[in-house]
């Protein structure tokens, strides 16, 4: 995700077209070109204060839509334990009323009926403009749950789940945004404003000592910090005060 954010880095676009085709040529450094036919699947975890330091600028065309995203709850903590026992399957007897085990032929090929793209028109006027490819993830979704259920044909009926799906797809969005920045000020400036319409989004006060810590801010460095809210104080964006012995941000618009 960092090398994706070089200029001209051919990352980003390999996976926006991915998400539709299969086989797909471009270009590397000194002109070396590839024909990759592959299906590619890109799975992994992000501290969350690192979020918009790895979904920059270079991911705002499209790479960012296509994802699709969890967030954990507050105070949410996984402990890990191993897996016991063996995968559920089939069992059968045979003449000797022996078990025997057997494997289902899984997944199935499925076909979509009409009705589901219906739904999603419907669906998509529902979530708004603001839900971007959120239904078409959770029909996705749906797909792949209806082969491993072994349903050859998907049907709206089937897309209660998937509605929920996308609408959690959509609301998640407003808080995992990709950083428009196109420099250091920028990104620091976009994750103070992200971080408090986030949390404050009416104006509450915002203790400037969470706002540093939960932003990574003090990674751009103090001074920047300080001229970044400076400016966004001047153009009206925010309000920086000192209650006691502490100080505190607001948004002001």
């Amino acid at each position: 995700m960092l090398k994706a954010q070089i200029e001209g880095a051919t990352f980003p676009g390999l996976i926006k077209t991915g998400f539709y085709k299969d086989r797909q040529s471009f270009t590397l450094a000194r002109g070396q070109a590839v024909d990759l036919n592959a299906r590619i699947s890109l799975a992994g975890g992000i501290v969350t204060h690192k979020f918009t330091d790895l979904f920059g600028a270079e991911t705002t065309d499209g790479f960012h839509d296509r994802i699709l995203f969890g967030l954990c709850p507050d105070g949410y903590e996984f402990v890990y334990q191993p897996p016991s026992g063996q995968p559920a399957i089939e069992r059968t007897l045979d003449d000797g009323d022996f078990p025997v085990w057997a494997t289902v032929e899984r997944p199935v090929p499925v076909t979509i009926d009409a009705d589901v793209w219906q739904w999603k028109r419907q669906t998509e006027k529902i979530l708004g403009a603001e839900c971007g490819r959120s239904v078409e993830l959770a029909i996705r979704c749906a797909y792949i749950c209806a082969s491993f259920d072994g349903r050859t044909v998907l049907r709206a009926a089937d897309l209660g789940p998937a509605f929920a799906l996308a609408k959690y797809q959509t609301a998640i969005r407003k808080l995992l945004k990709p950083n428009p920045g196109k420099n250091d000020r920028a990104r620091l400036g976009n994750k103070v404003l992200d971080y408090l319409k986030a949390h404050a989004p009416e104006g509450q006060w915002v203790r400037e000592r969470t706002l540093l810590n939960s932003t990574n801010a003090y990674d751009f460095g103090l001074d920047m910090y300080g001229a970044v809210v400076a400016a966004l104080a001047a153009n009206g964006h925010i309000e920086r005060a000192k209650q006691g012995r502490k100080y505190v941000l607001r948004l002001t618009e």
